[in-house]
């Protein structure tokens, strides 16, 4: 029958899970619910050899890939992992090259190994190798206001950058310790007590596409706050006062007049 073990996979006290992974190499047939602390839950199954029928079949337990690679069929002996993006199978193999685990979301990935069928698809591949990517000032960002991110695009201009200039800055702050980065957290069925949940990322960390973005999206208000001084900004916006409810402040959202007359890159000195 079917049993539930609430809990973390030993992987993970390691830094990283083993998400939807397949185990055939034992006889247990129970899903298992695992919780990571960050991410959705996922599904661990163990199939082992009766449970043969069930098990998960990727074009190469039949047809060889590229490589020549074949699943084995003997004892079922073959992990399987679960791709995040065309929800297929494809084979865990320690001898293979291609990056398929994300370190942020610890989320599996096809396209990598053999070319993800999803429309949707992402790769996995070093923060610092990433190019071309949809960044937006703007979008979802809901710490700095359209005047804050204005402020930032015309620092960009006069100092002949770019938004890919920027994401490598940011990366390199992360790097060196400038600034952090701390992944979202479900609380909901999380054990996990770190509730920063602060992850350590180099630019040589593999990334999937959208978690480049929010660590990208997340970090531009403390790369602004922390490392672009007040003395470098355009001189429009030098002598503004700080406001009283800072970063905090709702009305910067709705009143362009205050947003544009208060710098709101501060944090809150004000409480009622």
């Amino acid at each position: 029958g079917y049993g539930y073990d609430e809990g973390y996979d030993e992987g993970y006290d390691e830094g990283y899970g083993s998400d939807e992974e397949y185990d055939s190499s034992t006889y247990n047939y129970s899903p298992r619910f695992v919780r990571r602390g960050r991410g959705f839950p996922t599904y661990t199954y163990n199939f082992g050899t009766f449970g043969s029928a069930f098990r998960p079949r990727c074009r190469q337990c039949t047809t060889p890939g590229q490589d020549g690679y074949t699943c084995p069929t003997t004892n079922y002996d073959q992990n399987h992992l679960i791709c995040s993006q065309c929800l297929k199978p494809f084979p865990k193999r320690d001898d293979s090259d291609a990056e398929v685990k994300c370190k942020i979301c610890n989320r599996y990935y096809c396209d990598s190994y053999w070319g993800c069928t999803s429309p949707y698809k992402t790769s996995v591949i070093a923060l610092e190798d990433r190019e071309n990517q949809n960044l937006s000032l703007t979008q979802n960002n809901n710490k700095l206001n359209k005047f804050e991110t204005e402020i930032i695009d015309k620092y960009l201009e006069e100092n002949d950058k770019n938004l890919d200039d920027l994401f490598t800055d940011i990366i390199t702050a992360l790097e060196n310790g400038d600034i952090t980065y701390s992944a979202p957290v479900l609380v909901l069925f999380s054990n996990n007590n770190n509730s920063n949940n602060t992850i350590s990322i180099t630019k040589k960390t593999p990334s999937c596409g959208p978690c480049a973005l929010k660590i990208f999206n997340s970090c531009l208000y403390d790369y602004r706050a922390n490392l672009i001084n007040k003395s470098d900004l355009p001189d429009a916006y030098k002598r503004r006062p700080d406001c009283w409810y800072g970063n905090n402040c709702r009305t910067q959202f709705h009143n362009e007049f205050h947003a544009k007359s208060y710098n709101h890159v501060c944090e809150q000195r004000k409480f009622d």
